[in-house]
């Protein structure tokens, strides 16, 4: 397959969303951000992005690999190495190779970190670091080149294009307002020289219950038919790889995110565990970051103690947490609580993703 949906999702918005894109486009593979998760994006005509809004920001661990892209992962254009192909009236030569030096058309593409700096015998266009728009000497317009990637520039009578650049959505899913999440991921992006082509916050069901309880069946039901109708919508447009402009991120969301990103990890040390649970280990399976561990505790605050049977075992985190809350979510016994703040509260999946799949996705590893 040369299409992919990277996923991250604890209660299933984000896997129903990507999974809907996908059998859309057609020849698509899901695969899920966990721990073990790297990211690639050489080889593939078209890549995306679907995750939830964790405090108006894409997930931690989201960002976190797209921080890690370096070289081939980012894919041929922007991993310095590409297929030159210059087009011209009579004659077609192929060059294979580094992105450096003059090109026999005219136009020098001097590339460092994947952003072209120049390009000779025109007026360049520089917006932001990123090389907008290339006009030659004899007035013929190269189509446009943003954030690094190459798309086209026409000189004289042919062309050099840089191949493939692959399509690049990125979809947050959100009760009502998805904040940097998706501008924080394009910025990301951009300083790896990949061009995201199409983002958006898509409105779903919210199910922050740390913070608030869910909202009545009747409400839930109503949230979901209306998401299903712009699900299919925006999966039209990725099909026919329509393109939109994306929002630049919000100065203080995007601080107040960062002090988020400072205390995540530790998001766990407030959950509590009844003694409802069973210490079925659905809650290790399910954890995207391998940060629960069935240890035997002799309360319900997790203490570790030795020995024991797997009767008084219970879930203990660690300090990998995202607070996607799949475990809380999912258990089957509703044991795993935040605080005093949940027990009296809903639990919310998706009611078309089964847990099964969560764990799946969950555990897989690129």
């Amino acid at each position: 397959m040369n299409k992919r949906i990277y996923v991250f999702s604890g209660s299933g918005n984000s896997l129903y969303l990507a999974k809907k894109i996908a059998g859309s486009v057609g020849e698509c593979e899901i695969v899920g951000v966990g721990k073990d998760t790297v990211i690639a994006l050489d080889g593939v005509e078209m890549v995306g992005f679907v995750f939830p809004t964790h405090y108006c920001a894409a997930p931690k661990i989201v960002k976190d690999k797209l921080r890690a892209l370096v070289g081939a992962d980012v894919g041929s254009a922007s991993g310095m190495k590409a297929s030159l192909t210059e087009v011209r009236a009579e004659e077609k030569s192929e060059v294979s190779g580094d992105v450096e030096g003059k090109v026999e058309s005219g136009c020098q593409m001097a590339v460092a970190d994947s952003v072209v700096s120049e390009c000779v015998e025109s007026e360049c266009v520089d917006s932001e670091g990123a090389v907008n728009e290339c006009v030659v000497s004899d007035g013929v317009e190269g189509e446009s080149v943003v954030s690094g990637a190459v798309n086209k520039c026409v000189v004289g009578e042919g062309s050099v294009v840089i191949e493939p650049k692959p399509y690049v959505f990125v979809l947050a899913t959100c009760g009502g307002f998805a904040g940097n999440a998706v501008s924080g991921v394009v910025e990301i992006l951009a300083e790896k020289g990949v061009k995201v082509d199409f983002g958006l916050g898509v409105k779903m069901v919210a199910n922050a219950v740390t913070h608030y309880d869910l909202k009545s069946k009747g409400a839930i039901a109503k949230k979901l038919a209306k998401a299903d109708k712009n699900i299919d919508k925006i999966a039209e447009q990725i099909r026919g790889k329509e393109s939109n402009k994306t929002k630049k991120q919000i100065a203080f969301l995007k601080k107040m995110n960062a002090k988020w990103e400072q205390k995540v990890g530790n998001f766990a040390k407030d959950y509590v565990v009844s003694d409802d649970c069973v210490a079925c280990g659905g809650c290790v399976n399910i954890c995207p970051t391998r940060n629960i561990q069935l240890k035997a505790v002799e309360s319900n605050k997790g203490e570790q103690v030795e020995g024991g049977t797997a009767a008084r075992q219970k879930p203990v985190f660690g300090e990998d947490c995202q607070a996607c809350l799949a475990c809380l979510h999912n258990c089957s016994k509703s044991a795993i609580n935040y605080q005093t703040k949940t027990q009296k509260r809903g639990r919310y999946r998706h009611p078309q993703i089964a847990i099964s799949e969560l764990v799946a996705i969950n555990k897989t590893v690129s």
